[in-house]
């Protein structure tokens, strides 16, 4: 970093998520130019939720919330060197103000291109095949699978036996695979997930820690797909079900939302259309 920054003059320097804010702060003191953070989600506030998933007496959960404490101490401190803060919703801003009040938050929205998110017409759809499309180095998403299969999955099964999850993204834990027998397809990594999400019918989202918007749910959404989600996946998407968002947090509602889905597929096309017209509206 040093070599480059003494070779070529840059005019700003940009740092994609808090972790990369020392890089930055190093590099500034090389050449004396604007630094912006790309806030995608207020660190602090994920690690606390997660504390908060984990059992009372369980010394994983106090060495949690210490990470929690220490990172909303390291974000206090980092916005104001930031020249801008670009948070991803108001909900954030409003979260890293309460931090900081005095620092630049400036809301920069995410979206999806809409030419490369749409659905393939001539690819059938299946609505008994679920989806998942991520990546599974991030504990909070592999727990999120993990709850789904061994509480949701089981209840649709009971009614529709054929119903298949597929799980598409980096790095899947080994022990995914033993779940093959329980309606589970362990994909893995792909280099386009577009005809996947094509042929799917439901996407799932079971995700209980965040902060931020989910990119995932609109991707999702462009590709007229239904999504269900808990309430913190949503955080930032201000779609219903008539925009094709379903939001549970428990296995039976869950469950319930994915059967009638299913059953009444084309039912859901109004509100499938709708989810791919909200995306074009707020998230491009």
């Amino acid at each position: 970093l040093t070599e480059v920054m003494r070779r070529e003059k840059f005019d700003t320097i940009h740092a994609e998520h808090s972790c990369m804010t020392t890089a930055a702060l190093f590099a500034q003191s090389l050449q004396n130019i604007p630094i912006g953070l790309r806030l995608h989600n207020v660190e602090w506030i994920i690690w606390q939720r997660y504390a908060d998933t984990l059992p009372a007496s369980s010394p994983k959960r106090l060495y949690v919330a210490r990470q929690a404490r220490l990172l909303r101490e390291a974000e206090t401190k980092m916005y104001p060197k930031m020249q801008a803060v670009f948070s991803i919703t108001e909900h954030d801003k409003q979260k890293a103000l309460e931090l900081s009040p005095t620092s630049n938050l400036i809301v920069a929205s995410p979206g999806v291109d809409p030419d490369d998110w749409q659905p393939d017409e001539s690819i059938a759809r299946n609505p008994k095949e679920l989806v998942i499309a991520t990546t599974y180095k991030w504990i909070h998403n592999v727990e999120g699978v993990r709850w789904f299969v061994e509480n949701v999955l089981p209840l649709v099964r009971a009614e529709i036996p054929d119903v298949r999850l597929s799980i598409i993204g980096k790095n899947p834990p080994d022990y995914f695979h033993q779940w093959k027998d329980q309606g589970v397809d362990v994909i893995g990594y792909v280099e386009r997930v577009q005809p996947y999400m094509s042929r799917a019918g439901i996407s799932i989202a079971p995700l209980f820690v965040g902060s931020g918007v989910r990119i995932k749910i609109l991707e999702a959404m462009a590709m007229e797909l239904p999504v269900i989600a808990p309430p913190v996946a949503m955080e930032g998407i201000a779609a219903s079900e008539r925009e094709g968002l379903f939001v549970s947090d428990n296995p039976e509602t869950t469950a319930r939302q994915l059967i009638d889905i299913i059953n009444n597929y084309d039912n859901y096309t109004l509100s499938r259309k709708a989810a791919r017209q909200f995306v074009l509206d707020h998230f491009t």
